[in-house]
């Protein structure tokens, strides 16, 4: 919703010149909470709205490395990020504190995982591009829908 809030005060504002385009590119799983939110909050402008084609990355991660393992992905990460506090006892501990049973959207897990991140000076950006590496070397389908996406937006 601030994604949403901050274009419409761009606009409103007029805080970028004429030639510049602006869109709105937001997780794919709030479609209908961003929609709603529009609606009930009268925000009109001519920004597109777009979805990604994949889940937030905290979603990714808490349903590749703890709901259905994914032990390709587990062990990559674990291997290269993961050096003094495993990823295994990261997610041990998530499951064990009862963090777990009510982490819907993965946050609590990725919090976990930020926080270990951050305590060896390493950024989100080194995780995710491990992810975006993944999934162009083992997801094809996944990695496609991403490529097409930003084709049809690029090419409006």
């Amino acid at each position: 919703m601030n994604v949403i809030d901050l274009a419409h005060e761009v606009v409103n504002s007029n805080l970028v010149s004429k030639p510049s385009s602006i869109f709105i590119v937001l997780d794919g799983d709030v479609e209908l909470e961003a929609k709603t939110y529009i609606e009930k909050n009268n925000i009109s402008n001519n920004i597109p709205l777009n979805f990604l084609p994949i889940e937030s990355l905290e979603k990714y991660l808490k349903s590749n490395l703890v709901d259905n393992v994914d032990h390709k992905l587990f062990r990559i990460l674990n291997d290269n990020i993961f050096h003094q506090v495993s990823l295994n006892q990261i997610v041990a501990d998530y499951r064990s504190s009862g963090a777990h049973d009510n982490d819907r959207n993965g946050k609590k897990l990725y919090g976990r995982i930020d926080s270990e991140l951050r305590s060896r000076n390493k950024s989100r950006s080194e995780i995710v591009e491990m992810l975006v590496d993944y999934l162009i070397n083992n997801q094809d389908l996944k990695v496609d829908k991403i490529v097409s996406f930003i084709r049809d937006i690029l090419n409006k």
